[in-house]
């Protein structure tokens, strides 16, 4: 790639993109049909009772879990403060609230700015 010129490599990693973009589609719609086939051959299971079903190629059984959604965030900030429990939530900071921060001319204590760059491929108007 590096050998030519830098339009002809602009278009290779132009085509390179469209690629990508139309497998994502692609893998976007086997994604939602799984779903979909799955649910329906889950439910199917549950109607029969039965725990788990064997092919020539996979065994399938049902499992579950717990999970949460939460429900009054002040309760929780709360807990959280009054417990230290800072663990219930993601240790990342939200790139919005940060960056309009920043751009407000506040200080964030502990968090440090740093630049990345990546190029940016967009086809080109004629």
């Amino acid at each position: 790639m590096s050998g030519r010129s830098l339009g002809n490599d602009a278009d290779a990693l132009y085509k390179q993109k469209q690629k990508i973009t139309k497998l994502e589609g692609e893998l976007e719609e086997l994604k939602s049909k799984l779903a979909k086939d799955a649910d329906t051959f889950m439910k199917r299971m549950q109607k029969m009772e039965i725990a788990s079903v064997k092919g020539r190629l996979c065994m399938i059984s049902i499992t579950k879990s717990e999970q949460f959604n939460v429900k009054d965030w002040n309760a929780l900030y709360k807990y959280i403060s009054r417990n230290k429990a800072f663990d219930l939530l993601h240790r990342r900071v939200s790139h919005p609230a940060y960056r309009d921060r920043i751009q407000a001319g506040k200080k964030v204590p502990g968090v440090e700015t740093f630049t990345v760059y990546k190029p940016h491929i967009t086809k080109r108007s004629t």
